[in-house]
């Protein structure tokens, strides 16, 4: 994670696609790498990231379709998990991404997609929340299995 963290934007700009990445693409980089760093200022990577969320930036409409059901949600998710007693939030935002997701792979352009069948990174953001805040997801879905949220690590034998 560490490594991965310091990685600095200009790496995607200079990548085989870095010229169809937009400013919420960076946000969501920032906001994602601050989640790592306990010095970060989440608040302001969290206005960023709302700040950059624009339909006009998307002219395809598969991308538009893509950032807008599986990146734009994770923003309040994170936001929730942020925030003071926001375990019922987190819970609304967590249920309105899982429906983005479902809504976005049940296309007959994505259905059948891998990819569609545990939302990695919904599914991180739930650990994220139950390791730090102790937050538990409470949204009845078909998409985050609980025994990768609620893991028990194996005991040693006595």
């Amino acid at each position: 994670i560490a490594y991965l963290t310091a990685i600095d934007n200009d790496v995607f700009k200079t990548a085989n696609y870095g010229n169809q990445l937009r400013p919420f693409d960076y946000a969501l980089s920032d906001l994602l790498k601050g989640l790592f760093n306990p010095s970060a200022d989440l608040a302001n990577l969290i206005e960023q990231a709302y700040l950059t969320c624009n339909p006009d930036d998307y002219v395809d409409d598969e991308a538009y379709l893509y950032v807008s059901r599986l990146e734009w949600p994770l923003i309040p998710v994170i936001t929730a998990i942020f925030t003071d007693n926001g375990e019922q939030e987190y819970n609304q935002a967590m249920e309105k991404a899982l429906l983005a997701h479902k809504e976005y792979y049940n296309n007959e352009d994505h259905e059948g997609a891998n990819e569609g069948a545990i939302p990695l990174a919904l599914t991180a953001l739930a650990i994220i929340a139950k390791d730090v805040k102790g937050y538990k997801l409470t949204v009845d879905n078909g998409y985050i299995p609980a025994w990768l949220i609620d893991v028990t690590p194996p005991t040693e034998p006595s």
